[in-house]
């Protein structure tokens, strides 16, 4: 064959190569991107904050102090007000101690969400917005996390059983499951143990409507956990 065909064609490959090239580079490189995207989304209470306390210059009758608080002061709640609540997290079973999210395809079976994650592991976030959610109980003096090297009175410890997106029917459902200990820490004695579950519709088929749904199942069981964890305290001695 003749040299300069030789030539000619290895140049006419190079410069086709050269234009692909330069036409992926000018289109923002679409096989670089071509990766979903990892998402991440934070456990919340969606609770409203509570309202701030009335200055004493402004205070007038206990009745009229509490008209508009959703805070009962009933007579059980103030023998509680010197005790020091500490929250820990249980033993999480392996499936649930992990940032990713677990969903279900059929109702049985679990499996990894490939590109939705939380931005923390489950059991840690619960720690902390149980921790948020009961300090505003005027039935503890405070409630601290055990980590923080404090004196408590009573532990009170919750472990995840389950925290999975049902997406075998429709619409699907997040389902939470805990179960919260509460023990007096004085006696090193159980006071009770007591199982919780919310189960709550997702309003959209995807990660970011499993992650809304599993907030407003989180929210409705710290409303039960902190009402339990109140009366579950009046029965330990002081």
């Amino acid at each position: 064959m003749n040299p300069s065909r030789l030539t000619f064609r290895g140049a006419m490959l190079c410069a086709v190569a050269l234009a692909v090239v330069g036409g992926l580079s000018a289109c923002g490189s679409p096989l670089k991107n071509s990766a979903p995207r990892t998402e991440y989304f934070v456990l919340r209470d969606l609770a409203p904050a509570p309202a701030p306390a009335p200055s004493p210059a402004t205070s007038t009758t206990p009745a009229a102090a509490n008209a508009g608080s959703s805070v009962v002061a009933a007579p059980a709640l103030a023998a509680g007000t010197s005790r020091v609540l500490m929250i820990a997290a249980g033993p999480t079973p392996t499936l649930f101690d992990s940032e990713r999210m677990v969903f279900s395809p059929d109702g049985v079976s679990r499996a990894y969400y490939h590109f939705a994650n939380w931005s923390e592991r489950p059991a840690r976030s619960l720690v902390q917005l149980a921790e948020a959610r009961l300090a505003q109980d005027p039935a503890w003096k405070s409630v601290v996390n055990t980590v923080a090297g404090v004196r408590g009175d009573l532990l009170l410890t919750l472990k995840i059983d389950d925290l999975t997106h049902d997406d075998s029917k429709q619409p699907g459902t997040v389902r939470i499951a805990v179960t919260a200990e509460l023990l007096d820490w004085r006696q090193r004695r159980l006071v009770q143990r007591r199982p919780f579950e919310r189960i709550v519709s997702v309003e959209a088929r995807n990660a970011a409507g499993a992650a809304a749904a599993a907030n407003r199942a989180v929210t409705l069981l710290l409303d039960d956990l902190g009402a339990w964890a109140r009366e579950a305290a009046v029965s330990v001695q002081k």
